[in-house]
């Protein structure tokens, strides 16, 4: 199965956090560790970081819970424990937990290869100057 990352980062995403983040979007799946006859969650990851990603998922996890994640790299697949931080209706964060030394250096090069991209949105393209066009959506009319 073919997949595709949408990448769009910043060296520093948020200061209060012990990594950088990077915003990183790509298929993710999770399974509730020891549960291997509980259905798979399915979601699209929001940002990456050395500890840890977050994400949109179809279905929420308890907050302290322990799950089976994986995240689809395109050729090399992420799959490790992680704990869930944070979850509410919009997001989830998880922090890895017990990573090997390869699955460490596959998040490093994935981030080498993130950092120096830039927001796709400048803080100048809001200005007037920069809008499209003065075309206005018309009302339809009532024939």
């Amino acid at each position: 199965m073919e997949t595709t990352e949408s990448v769009a980062s910043t060296t520093t995403y948020s200061n209060a956090r012990r990594h950088p983040r990077f915003l990183l979007s790509l298929p993710m799946t999770l399974t509730r560790k020891g549960e291997p006859d509980q259905p798979v969650t399915h979601g699209l990851s929001l940002d990456l970081s050395r500890g840890g990603a977050s994400a949109v998922l179809c279905g929420q996890p308890a907050v302290g819970e322990t799950i089976r994640l994986s995240l689809r790299f395109e050729g090399a697949p992420l799959e490790t424990l992680a704990l869930v931080r944070h979850s509410g209706a919009t997001r989830c964060g998880f922090e890895f937990l017990d990573l090997s030394n390869a699955q460490r250096q596959l998040i490093e090069d994935r981030l080498h290869d993130l950092e120096g991209h830039s927001w796709p949105w400048q803080p100048q393209s809001g200005n007037a100057a920069s809008m499209p066009s003065g075309r206005h959506l018309r009302k339809p009319s009532r024939g």
